[in-house]
């Protein structure tokens, strides 16, 4: 598994499938702004609200709950990217709930606006059939990497991914980063067990790579975590 990390700690850092700017103002134009607190609830999975949202600073988890009450997390999402898209172009419920990993600044915009502008902008509804296509492709591959790899390459990768995305500085221990999230979290996001995650977890802790920590984990050396991840 050949694993390049670059450890960005930037809650601003846009997201891998952010709106093209060229876009952007239209979407400023026609939205208004709300301020979310870390562990607030943006979209609840199963109601009509009817609206997008762009997050312009902070992260949101993406997480569904199943008939049985196991919630798992779909994906993590960042600056530039919309959620709640889906159901903005179907009328339909929401699939998932979306809930703030940080203090959150995002775009309010009305269902009718957004698929108004879908409808003026051929290049805002190209870029969201490629962000959906995208999405789609990456859940293919996180089923073959499910199959192909152990679940301590696979949570080390996540866990990797994540302090790019939102990791932040630990006081007082140079180049190590702070994840929040709850192991119960990584095991959704993961796609195992939680009595499997925390295999997972034990295991890269005794190698030195991470440290548990109420409300999260800390990742003592992500360049090193890294190359376990190429080696695995």
């Amino acid at each position: 598994m050949d694993r390049h990390c670059r450890v960005a700690i930037n809650q601003n850092v846009r997201g891998a499938h952010a709106v093209p700017a060229e876009h952007v103002a239209a979407l400023r134009a026609a939205g208004s702004r709300r301020v979310y607190r870390q562990g607030d609830t943006l979209i609840w999975q199963g109601e009509h609200e009817d609206f997008v949202l762009l997050i312009e600073h902070g992260h949101v988890w993406v997480t569904s709950t199943s008939p049985g009450g196991h919630t798992s997390v779909l994906a993590v999402r960042g600056p530039g990217e919309v959620v709640g898209e889906l159901a903005g172009v179907d009328h339909g419920p929401r699939s998932a709930t979306v809930t703030a990993v940080s203090p959150v600044e995002a775009l309010m915009i009305p269902a009718p606006r957004f698929r108004r502008l879908l409808g003026t902008a051929p290049g805002l509804s190209l870029w969201l059939l490629e962000v959906i296509v995208q999405r789609l492709r990456e859940a293919d591959r996180q089923r073959l990497e499910y199959g192909a790899y152990s679940a301590v390459a696979r949570a080390a990768l996540c866990v990797l991914d994540l302090a790019e995305r939102t990791g932040r500085p630990v006081r007082g221990q140079p180049g190590a980063v702070l994840v929040d999230i709850l192991q119960r979290e990584l095991a959704g996001l993961v796609g195992v067990s939680r009595t499997t995650m925390d295999r997972a977890i034990r295991d890269l802790a005794g190698r030195g790579l991470l440290r548990t920590r109420r409300g999260g984990l800390v990742v003592t050396d992500p360049g090193e975590l890294a190359r376990l991840v190429s080696d695995l």
